[in-house]
């Protein structure tokens, strides 16, 4: 599978691994096809959805593996945690912090939005030259084109992690994310 030069040049590179019918975890050497019974000890994003395997802890922005101890599944997360070195690289880490903050700015002034009684008090809450608006619409239209965008927004930010740890965790331990979505429970679903 590809991936970006970094993962495939300084981490990834050509490594992998298989785990036999035992559970023992063997290294694939490069143009060899694996044995009868085999499988891929790597989560496959293509086909596999990484969130029934692996779950951002929002303290640390490292990722621990949710899988039952010593399955295939296990096994699987933790190969790919181990060879891309999720939780070991400070700039991945970092980026996970940066985005956990975008999410809330986003969803603070997405509930100052949905809040609001006029058309100036929805401009307040957006950023300066934010012009995407057709500001001839009623207020409950313009917020609920706000609501889309801002839905968009979250959606398309890098570590997706993050935001799926958001609705799964801190929407049931975190008291303003927990305010954050009474006003906005839909966001639950994004």
């Amino acid at each position: 599978m590809l991936a970006c030069k970094n993962y495939n040049t300084g981490y990834k590179l050509d490594l992998c691994f298989l785990i036999d019918g035992n559970g023992q975890l063997t290294k694939l050497p490069r143009k060899e096809r694996p044995e009868p019974g085999t499988h891929h000890a790597f989560i496959n994003p293509r086909i596999e959805n990484p969130n029934d395997f692996l779950l951002l802890d929002l303290q640390t922005y490292t990722f621990h593996n949710i899988a039952q101890v010593r399955t295939f599944d296990w096994l699987k997360a933790e190969q790919t945690l181990e060879i891309l070195q999720l939780n070991k690289r400070d700039a991945l880490i970092q980026g996970r912090k940066a985005v956990a903050r975008s999410c809330f700015d986003y969803m603070s002034r997405l509930c100052a939005i949905k809040a609001a009684n006029s058309r100036q008090e929805v401009e307040r809450c957006l950023y300066p030259g934010a012009n995407m608006l057709d500001w001839s619409q009623p207020l409950d239209l313009i917020q609920a084109d706000l609501t889309q965008s801002f839905k968009n927004l979250l959606l398309s930010l890098s570590h997706p992690a993050v935001w799926h740890a958001i609705k799964i965790v801190a929407s049931q331990t975190e008291h303003q994310w927990q305010e954050i979505f009474h006003q906005i429970p839909e966001a639950l679903t994004w």
